[in-house]
C-alpha cells in the first residue's frame, strides 16, 4: 500500500468539478493510498458526491479513501493538498451582481463583485495557516488572479492557481477538423490569461490553417475571437474568454507543451 496523502476538497458538491477530479485520481497510481477529504455546505449535494465517489473506487478496486465532512476545519486539519473550487453565494448570487452592474452601466459585473468571495478564499488560506501550515492550496475557483494575490500577500499559505483554459486548442483543432492525435502546441501565460504561440499539425506550422478558415468564414462564427486578434497581428491566439483580461489583468508568462 502507498504511503499517501490527504487531500481536501472544499466545494466538492459540484458534479462536474468532483467527478471529473475523482476520475483523475483514480488514473493517478502515485496517489494511491490516499485519504480524499470532500467537504461542502451542502450535505445533499456532498452526500451524492461521497456515493458516487466511494462506488467509483470500488468498483474499480482503486486504493483511494474517501471521507466526507460539512466542517472547513475537518477538512484543512492536517492536509497536504487543498483544493478550493467554491464560490461564495454560488452562481445565483454571482449572476445577480452580474444584472445588477449591468444595470448601472458596468459590464459583467461592477466594484465590489467580487468582495464576498475574495473574503472567502482569504479565510480559507488563514484557516490553512492554523489547520496545515505546511499545505498547498490550489485555487480553482474564480477570481482566481486577484484570489491568488490577495492570499499569497495577506498570508503565509502557499498558493497556486489552478486554470485549465490551455485546453482550448481542443476546441480550435476540432472546427478545424484537425486529428488531435496530431497537433501539438505551446501554451503562455497563467490562470486565465494564456495564449497559443505554436500550433502544429503533423509537425508543420498550422496557423495558416487558422486564418484560410478566417478568410473564409463570416466575423459572427466561432472564430471571431480569433480573427479580431489575427487583425491586430498578433502572433498568437489568446485560448481564454478576452472577459478574463477585465477581470484578472495582465498574465505574466509559464509555459504548458502538448
Amino acid at each position: 500500500m502507498a504511503k499517501g496523502i490527504k487531500l481536501g476538497i472544499i466545494g466538492a458538491g459540484s458534479a462536474t468539478f468532483s467527478l471529473g477530479l475523482v476520475r483523475d485520481l483514480c488514473s493517478t497510481p502515485d496517489l494511491f493510498g490516499s485519504t480524499i477529504s470532500l467537504m461542502d455546505i451542502s450535505e445533499e449535494r456532498l452526500d451524492n458526491i461521497y456515493r458516487l465517489a466511494t462506488r467509483y473506487v470500488d468498483e474499480l478496486k482503486i486504493d483511494l479513501r474517501f471521507e466526507k465532512t460539512l466542517s472547513r476545519e475537518a477538512v484543512l486539519k492536517d492536509a497536504d493538498f487543498v483544493i478550493n473550487t467554491a464560490l461564495f453565494g454560488a452562481h445565483n448570487q454571482h449572476e445577480s451582481g452580474r444584472t445588477v452592474g449591468d444595470r448601472h452601466g458596468y459590464y459583467r459585473g461592477g466594484p465590489g463583485m467580487n468582495y464576498n468571495q475574495l473574503r472567502f478564499l482569504l479565510n480559507v488560506a488563514k484557516d490553512m495557516e492554523k489547520y496545515c501550515p505546511n499545505a498547498w492550496l490550489i485555487q480553482s475557483s474564480n477570481p482566481v488572479f486577484d484570489g491568488c494575490t490577495l492570499m499569497t500577500r495577506e498570508t503565509s499559505t502557499k498558493v497556486v492557481g489552478l486554470c485549465h483554459g490551455h485546453y482550448g486548442y481542443h476546441g480550435i483543432a476540432r472546427v478545424l477538423g484537425l486529428d488531435l492525435a496530431h497537433v501539438e502546441c505551446l501554451a503562455v501565460g497563467f490562470n486565465h490569461i494564456i495564449y497559443m504561440t505554436h500550433f502544429l499539425y503533423k509537425g508543420e506550422d498550422a496557423y495558416p490553417l487558422i486564418d484560410e478558415r478566417i478568410e473564409s468564414e463570416l466575423p459572427t462564427n466561432k472564430f471571431v475571437g480569433f480573427l479580431l486578434q489575427r487583425e491586430a497581428k498578433l502572433d498568437e491566439i489568446k485560448l481564454n474568454s478576452p472577459l478574463h483580461e477585465l477581470q484578472f489583468g495582465l498574465s505574466q508568462p509559464y509555459y504548458v507543451t502538448f
